[in-house]
């Protein structure tokens, strides 16, 4: 099923059955106050700590699955983690398969 379709009736069901005063009356944190707690010395930590986590996470997997794919019986969906990586490569594995090639 295309996302579109799904993205669509998702949509569509929260549009139609969440009732419209859901959330009324609770209060709001201001632009000033969120910005006051992400200052805190422990929110950056924690926030710098989640960024590399994903980023290393992200990157490693990068190199990783032309790695499994090489040397492991696994291909395709089984080293993928999104039907879109397997139709897009990401820009570095391009370039690392380009300097394989040559």
């Amino acid at each position: 099923m295309p996302a579109h379709i799904l993205v669509a009736a998702a949509t569509a069901d929260l549009l139609l059955g969440l009732p419209r005063s859901i959330g009324a009356g609770l209060p709001v944190a201001t632009l000033r106050e969120r910005i006051q707690v992400a200052r805190q010395p422990v929110i950056l930590m924690n926030l710098l700590a989640t960024t590399r986590w994903a980023t290393g996470a992200y990157t490693i997997y990068t190199y990783l699955a032309p790695f499994v794919a090489r040397t492991t019986p696994l291909h395709g969906a089984a080293t993928s983690c999104s039907p879109r990586a397997l139709r897009r490569p990401s820009a570095a594995t391009q370039w690392i398969a380009s300097v394989r090639a040559a």
